[in-house]
């Protein structure tokens, strides 16, 4: 175990070198939010993890076309293996999860946002980093903030309100697959989750 840890760190110093600002997304899908992201800011290291193969391909496909593939990784697998292999504790500034696929029935265990998950991102995240769940299945939604809720000493939500979570995304936040199909008809309400290390 521990040797993996230090094949683990070489493996982030060989790729990245001391990079500062690391954002990694959960659920890359189609690859339009991250590309689009890496395309505002150049500075940012963008780690993309997705666990289908034909989709890492597309978001390949997309960055090296708008030309943000320098500053894109991609990552192959489930994502609590990814962090766990693939990510040193405290080296990235924000995690963003967007639109995970929803449990198939209430009470799975096939879930993306669960304790694991939740402590693997806070031992990622740097002080003060964000963890940002965006979903457009309010199900899932309360899901994750009774999952968020559980470990009330590793993240606390940014809304000033106190809410664990607000409906839409702001502004600015990005394109995404799903968001094209909400600006297309197909409207559902969205969940934006946003907390702090």
């Amino acid at each position: 175990q521990e040797m993996n840890v230090h094949e683990r760190n070489a493996r982030w110093l060989a790729r990245f070198g001391q990079r500062k600002d690391v954002r990694v997304e959960v659920c890359s899908g189609h690859g339009d939010w991250i590309t689009t992201r890496a395309g505002r800011s150049a500075d940012v290291q963008w780690i993309g993890v997705e666990m289908r193969r034909n989709r890492v391909a597309l978001t390949w496909m997309k960055a090296l076309r708008l030309n943000v593939s320098t500053n894109i990784t991609m990552m192959c697998g489930m994502a609590h293996n990814v962090l766990r292999r693939e990510v040193p504790d405290e080296s990235v500034q924000e995690v963003y999860v967007n639109y995970p696929d929803p449990p198939e029935w209430v009470g799975s265990s096939q879930v993306l946002v669960d304790g694991a998950f939740l402590n693997d991102v806070h031992r990622i995240l740097k002080p003060g980093g964000y963890l940002t769940c965006v979903t457009d299945d309010s199900t899932y939604a309360m899901r994750m903030c009774r999952e968020l809720a559980k470990a009330p000493g590793l993240f606390k939500s940014t809304e000033a309100s106190g809410k664990p979570f607000v409906s839409g995304v702001p502004d600015d936040y990005g394109a995404s697959y799903f968001d094209s199909m909400w600006t297309n008809g197909a409207q559902n309400d969205r969940y934006f989750i946003k907390y702090s290390k």
